[in-house]
């Protein structure tokens, strides 16, 4: 995302959240950040250089308005992390260094459940 994008994006998110406090305002929202995404930089493949101060900015969005925020981007170990997770053997996300495969997307969602397992407890 183009940094100059970053306020509209939150502000527009900011926006939908309070719309769904106002359909129904007693329910609790989990808003879940990006994992990290990365792009061939100078023949290297790298984390979107703005991607933190995106994720900076959508926290502080998000957690103004009430919800929770949970952040996909430092729990798969942040910076460089989609091309390690693209490394692995078997690999956890595919050769686009967007999207998980299955085994990553399972992994995501074991670490988001022992999240809300450990706050329940």
């Amino acid at each position: 995302m183009r940094p100059e994008c970053v306020s509209t994006y939150c502000t527009n998110i900011g926006r939908q959240l309070e719309y769904l406090q106002q359909l129904a305002p007693d329910a609790r929202i989990l808003f879940i950040g990006p994992s990290d995404l990365s792009d061939n930089i100078n023949g290297k493949m790298q984390s979107y250089p703005h991607l933190p101060v995106f994720i900076d900015s959508l926290r502080t969005t998000v957690l103004r308005s009430g919800a929770a925020f949970w952040d996909m981007y430092a729990t798969m170990s942040g910076q460089g992390s989609m091309v390690q997770w693209v490394r692995q053997s078997p690999p956890l996300a595919d050769e686009d260094y967007t999207h998980f495969k299955r085994s990553g997307a399972a992994i995501m969602g074991g670490l988001i459940y022992e999240t809300l397992m450990l706050y329940y407890d």
